[in-house]
């Protein structure tokens, strides 16, 4: 009981202007454990047989020495990791900023997703924000993408399917759509997907409307993974989806529709769906998280350690709390 408490503690803190509305606290839990249930709700969807995670050693220099790991069986029929977590009394509309460090770890040297050859897929719906009129999925993996091999790649996606609009080419069918298309407001999915677009990164496909070479991800290494999401229901606003990868951005999309109402309800956070997709073949390997963060701010990500290198053996530097002024003396 004393660790769900101490878990439940950490959804919701704030300082000042900044909020974190959750922390995963994977440092707080017995090593070699199970996930705990709550807050990580791994039960109502099509597998369980790996579902639930387990905390394990994991030391990492600045970040602590456990990790939330799950371990896929390769069976074919496991075709998620679904992983909810609720998270109560986040203000409406607004920014979000999800964020995690991620570690996919092969198996016998077995890659977890497609070649980059251009031509196979295999991708996973990775993590994603949910709310009462938008679902923002991070995906990893390949789709039809060329790059280095033995590495993989991330991008965004709306699947709005969940009462709210579809998201299959047609302007304005989706609250994650532009209405104008090009030139003006570009509409956000190419394939189905948000790709790379920024600090010359881009899909990594010959032809793509983003053709730079994308960010390469490699395996058995940690990754820090932030996703902003400002909400607006109509292009031309303050809506925005970016992304960055141990602190270099490497997608911006501004002035876009994000969400069917301005001010969305905001249920929590998920990880893990469906994996490998179109091809559902499974693969062994493992998967580690650490640091899970849902928050206000982008400080609250360079304070989580969120915003650089998580490999890196330069020491971060604490985050600074203001002290409470002294022997204050009120003139009169």
């Amino acid at each position: 009981m004393g660790k769900i408490v101490l878990v439940l503690f950490t959804l919701f803190t704030s300082t000042g202007r900044s909020t974190v509305y959750f922390s995963s606290s994977e440092e707080s839990y017995n090593t070699d454990s199970p996930m705990p249930n709550p807050p990580y709700n791994f039960s109502g969807s099509s597998n369980t047989l790996s579902r639930r995670g387990n905390v394990r050693a994991s030391p990492l220099l600045n970040y602590g020495d456990k990790a939330f790991e799950w371990q896929t069986s390769g069976n074919a029929s496991e075709t998620d990791l679904w992983n909810v977590v609720n998270v109560p009394n986040i203000p409406s509309g607004g920014t979000l900023y999800y964020g995690m460090l991620f570690k996919a770890i092969r198996i016998n040297g077995v890659n977890v997703w497609a070649t980059p050859n251009g031509n196979d897929e295999a991708f996973d719906k990775a993590f994603e924000l949910l709310g009462s009129h938008y679902r923002w999925t991070v995906n990893f993996g390949i789709r039809s993408q060329r790059g280095p091999a033995n590495t993989w790649s991330l991008f965004v996606g709306c699947p709005c399917y969940h009462g709210y609009g579809h998201f299959h080419g047609i302007p304005g069918s989706s609250p994650c759509q532009s209405t104008s298309g090009p030139p003006a407001t570009p509409l956000l999915e190419e394939y189905d997907s948000m790709w790379m677009n920024f600090n010359n990164y881009g899909r990594g496909q010959t032809g793509s409307m983003y053709p730079g070479n994308y960010y390469p991800l490699e395996y058995d290494r940690w990754y820090a993974l932030v996703l902003k999401v400002t909400f607006a229901n109509a292009t031309g606003g303050n809506g925005e989806v970016s992304f960055w990868i141990n602190g270099t951005q490497v997608m911006r999309y501004l002035g876009i529709k994000t969400s069917g109402s301005a001010t969305p309800l905001h249920e929590g956070i998920d990880m893990f769906g469906t994996y490998r997709q179109p091809v559902y073949d499974g693969r062994a390997h493992k998967r580690q998280v650490k640091r899970i963060t849902l928050a206000s701010t982008v400080q609250d990500m360079q304070n989580a350690g969120l915003m650089a290198d998580p490999q890196s053996t330069t020491p971060i530097p604490p985050v600074q709390v203001p002290k409470t002024p002294q022997n204050l003396r009120i003139d009169h």
